[in-house]
């Protein structure tokens, strides 16, 4: 995100509404308040722990997307997430690792939202206004935090 600074006019420095206060208020609208940010991230720390009794090979979490970047805008909709597993033996698809993933997240919040999303799963928390899009991933054999993701088409 590039933010250029720029001296304006006299011209419109003596109007009522500058360019610049626009655009300042249109970026205040945007962003997301800090405790939107706080009670959004607050409940990762339940779902690592949950994560590690439902799923034996889980890992970590790692936060990622627009959230992990600082550029997520309001209303907060997701969080991306990827959830770190152990290498999948050869014969386990993509989609049953999305699969099993799922079942893991339903058996740790049985009141939640759970769905198969694309190459992930979506929960949705009753006690939060945004989703959570768990990805499963596995470290790459030989490469220091490099991950690959199970991908469905």
């Amino acid at each position: 995100c590039l933010l250029f600074l720029f001296d304006m006019p006299r011209s419109y420095k003596n109007r009522r509404n500058p360019v610049p206060s626009r655009f300042h208020g249109m970026v205040q609208r945007v962003t997301p308040s800090r405790k939107k940010l706080k009670g959004a991230i607050g409940p990762l720390d339940g779902l690592r722990r949950n994560l590690k009794r439902c799923l034996p090979h889980f890992r970590a979490l790692l936060i990622m997307g627009s959230f992990s970047r600082g550029t997520a805008i309001s209303p907060l909709h997701d969080v991306d997430i990827l959830c770190i597993v152990d290498p999948p033996p050869p014969t386990k698809t993509p989609r049953q690792m999305i699969v099993e993933l799922r079942a893991a997240l339903n058996a740790c919040y049985p009141s939640a939202y759970v769905k198969q999303k694309g190459a992930g799963v979506e929960l949705k928390l009753p006690s939060i206004s945004a989703s959570y899009d768990v990805v499963p991933a596995f470290p790459v054999s030989g490469a220091a935090n490099l991950y690959k993701f199970a991908k469905c088409n």
